[in-house]
Order: C-alpha cells, then structure tokens, then sequence
C-alpha cells in the first residue's frame, strides 16, 4: 500500500499564487493563497494557509527540466513536510 503526495504551485501573472498539498485522486489536505515574486531563479512566496490563517514565508531557487520543476528551499518555511532548508524536490506530472 502506498500514495502519492500532490503538489500544486500557481503563479499568476499578477503577482498572485496559489498552493496546494493533498494526496493523489483525493481532497486537498491544505490549500494556500498569497503572493509571489521571481528575481533570476529565486522564488519568493509569502502565503496564509486558508484552513487555518498560518502564515509561510518561503525562499527557492527553480529550475524546470524535461516538464519537471526542481525548487531548493532556500530560507523560511517549508510548504512540504519532506522539505527543509537546503532540500531540493522535483515536481511533474504524476505516473499512472
């Protein structure tokens, strides 16, 4: 038995983001809202949790490969349990 985590990073053209953490084929066990910038390869986002009004102040370095996006988590907090200051994870589309 096993599942797969779910990530979903937006970021609108407004400066707006959106982020959300669940489990594949299920409901989102966290949703975020917020705002974003992109300076070179760092990514600045500061989000509130909308379940609960926590607020996330986070730091990455991107970079997209093959339709993957790797994002090392630079300083602040982690929107990923499996993240810490240093780590890099890679996102993409989920395998069938």
């Amino acid at each position: 038995l096993f599942w797969t985590d779910i990530y979903r990073f937006t970021c609108l053209d407004d400066g707006t983001a959106e982020f959300g953490a669940g489990w594949y084929r299920s409901e989102w066990a966290g949703t975020f809202s917020g705002t974003y910038t992109l300076e070179g390869d760092t990514l600045t986002a500061d989000l509130t949790m909308n379940e609960d009004g926590s607020t996330y102040h986070s730091a990455f370095t991107v970079s997209a490969e093959d339709g993957k996006l790797s994002m090392t988590l630079v300083s602040g907090d982690p929107l990923v349990y499996l993240q810490q200051v240093g780590d890099t994870l890679t996102y993409g589309e989920p395998e069938e």
